[in-house]
This record gives C-alpha cells, sequence and structure tokens, in this order.
C-alpha cells in the first residue's frame, strides 16, 4: 500500500493510515480527514491524539491522522460495502504480517530444537562478532586520515 509503518512506535499497535484509508476507498485524502474529523467531535475524542504527518512526493509536511482498527472501522461504516470490505480485508492482513513477524520462541522442551537455537545464536554472536572486529580495523586504518582532515579544519 504505501511507505508508512502501520505499527504506532509509541504503542506498538496497529494503525492505519488516512492515507491508506483514501486510497484503498477511492476517496480524496482531504474528504477521509473531514470525515475523521467529525467522527473525533461526534466521539469525543481529542484529535491530536491520532495526528501524524507524511511527506509529499514535492517534499512539503502534509497532516494525516492514524488509527486503531476499531476507529477505522467506525469511520468507515458509512461508506459502500464494497469500500468497508477493502478496509476490513486490509486490516486482516496487518494483523497476520504482525503475528508472523512475532518473534517465535524456540520449543526448549524439545532438546534437538534447544541445541539448534543454541548454535543459532552462537553463530550470530560470532558473525557479529567478526563484524565488529572488521570495523575496528577499518576505522583504526583511517583514523589517520580523519585527525589530519581535523587539523587542516581548526586551522
Amino acid at each position: 500500500m504505501n511507505a508508512v509503518t502501520p505499527i504506532n512506535p509509541a504503542s506498538g499497535s496497529l494503525t492505519m493510515s488516512s492515507r491508506e484509508i483514501a486510497e484503498l476507498t477511492g476517496k480524496n485524502h482531504r474528504d477521509v480527514m473531514r470525515d475523521a474529523r467529525v467522527m473525533f467531535e461526534q466521539l469525543a475524542l481529542v484529535e491530536r491524539k491520532f495526528a501524524s504527518y507524511y511527506t509529499a512526493s514535492n517534499g512539503k509536511r502534509n497532516p494525516c491522522f492514524k488509527l486503531p482498527k476499531d476507529l477505522t472501522i467506525t469511520l468507515v461504516a458509512g461508506y459502500r460495502a464494497d469500500l468497508r470490505h477493502r478496509i476490513v480485508t486490509r486490516w486482516l492482513e496487518l494483523e497476520e504480517e504482525k503475528q508472523s513477524t512475532a518473534l517465535a520462541l524456540p520449543d526448549f522442551s524439545n532438546p534437538a530444537a534447544a541445541a539448534r537455537a543454541w548454535a543459532d545464536e552462537v553463530e550470530a554472536k560470532e558473525k557479529a562478532q567478526a563484524l565488529v572486529t572488521y570495523a575496528q580495523e577499518v576505522v583504526e586504518k583511517l583514523e589517520p586520515y580523519a585527525r589530519v582532515g581535523r587539523l587542516a579544519v581548526d586551522r
């Protein structure tokens, strides 16, 4: 859909942007924003709690809303059935994506699974350590050049 992350970093909960709602329903974004404002007023909700921004292709920062599932469905409840269906389908996709990316722990009651998990973790740690060692070597090699650059700038 769009490049906006559907997970609210503050709460970790799924959200849908007013831009995506407009995209899915074929409505103008400004009309979806208007409908959302009316909904906030009718439900006595504080608009800024859901306020966000996106950067348009021209570089301009524009307002949008990030709505949780209940408010998304409430918002589109007055829309046509086919449009509501698109929104519900997209919510199901978002929930499935979130669930599939959730951290899966191995079955530690199974010795083979526990051993595999331990081995995977050891390999990951070794790779990370090798990367840190390589990065330290690169920094050491480039450090004299950085000092020369600083001396030239300081003058």
